[in-house]
């Protein structure tokens, strides 16, 4: 194996892992709102909150064993809590109009 296809894979794991984390934290968030509708601003902080501590984590887990991919493995994990935040924004939409 190549050492750029290396680099790939590995950027796409942690990719891969942080928005199947935010997937099944959406879940568990959206559930948690049907119970108690009336507390949704405070859910949505928390729940933020949690989703942001997790996510640097990672990637600050991430960035120690690969060193060579620091810049790299920030800005696309950046990049994917932001598309992740704005669909999830349209998701939430979605259901609060229902």
């Amino acid at each position: 194996m190549g050492i750029h296809f290396q680099m790939i894979l590995k950027l796409s794991l942690l990719n891969l892992s942080l928005i199947l984390f935010f997937f099944i934290f959406t879940k568990v968030m959206l559930s948690s709102y049907r119970k108690k509708p009336l507390k949704y601003m405070h859910l949505q902080i928390q729940y933020f909150g949690m989703k942001l501590l997790f996510s640097s984590f990672l990637v600050f887990v991430f960035c120690l064993k690969n060193e060579d991919l620091l810049l790299s493995g920030i800005l696309s994990s950046l990049t994917a809590f932001v598309v992740y935040h704005i669909i999830e924004g349209f998701i939430f939409q979605k259901i609060l109009e229902t």
